[in-house]
């Protein structure tokens, strides 16, 4: 790169070396298990210089993308598909700020059901799914409001459960008396406004 750029390094360079300062990836690899066969947290951390983090993070989850993208389809029976692996991302809106993550996420939240993958958003507060510039929940399929810190903003929440007027006023007297462990959620099984019991989950 340095003999193209004259000795200079431009901006991919820069990025290049500044990736291979910090330990971010695995040297070695066990060949015979994929690293989807586990369960994995991968956290970077903030102080991390803004343009690492982002190309780090994006290089990840293209990658996870194309793997499930090249699996064959996941069979269905008695009209449901089976679930193979579930990708949960948590405050998802910080990590798709950029267009090009966002090109990403849309891509994957459309295309890697059929592949029998789930992906799980998470956000502390409703405003981050419902940005200006793209507009998460249009994307999300089934969506769950907990105890959220934003809870009295009923037309946000209507607009992310895809809520009507006359559900909204339903839901606003739920979030106004949710606990923890209860939710509301947009599944066809449940009354549109009504809290709901989640088992197992105490935020």
């Amino acid at each position: 790169m340095f003999t193209v750029t004259g000795g200079k390094p431009d901006t991919l360079t820069e990025l290049v070396q500044k990736l291979s300062e910090y330990e971010l990836f695995e040297a070695v690899t066990d060949a015979n298990q994929s690293f989807l066969n586990r369960n994995i947290y991968l956290s970077l951390s903030g102080d991390l210089d803004k343009t690492v983090r982002f190309t780090a993070t994006f290089l990840t989850i293209n990658y996870i993308y194309n793997m499930f993208m090249n699996m064959e389809n996941a069979p269905v029976q008695n009209c449901y598909q089976a679930l193979r692996y579930v990708l949960l991302i948590d405050e998802a809106h910080v990590i798709f700020k950029d267009k090009k993550s966002q090109d990403l996420l849309e891509k994957m939240l459309r295309e890697i059901r059929s592949k029998g993958v789930m992906v799980v958003l998470l956000s502390q507060g409703i405003e981050e799914f419902n940005q200006p510039s793209f507009d998460f929940s249009s994307m999300c399929e089934n969506a769950f409001l907990l105890n959220i810190k934003d809870k009295t903003n009923t037309n946000q929440m209507k607009r992310f459960l895809g809520f009507g007027e006359k559900e909204g006023v339903t839901l606003a007297r739920s979030m106004e008396r949710i606990q923890k462990g209860q939710a509301v959620t947009n599944l066809k099984e449940y009354k549109k406004g009504e809290l709901m019991g989640l088992e197992g989950f105490n935020r």
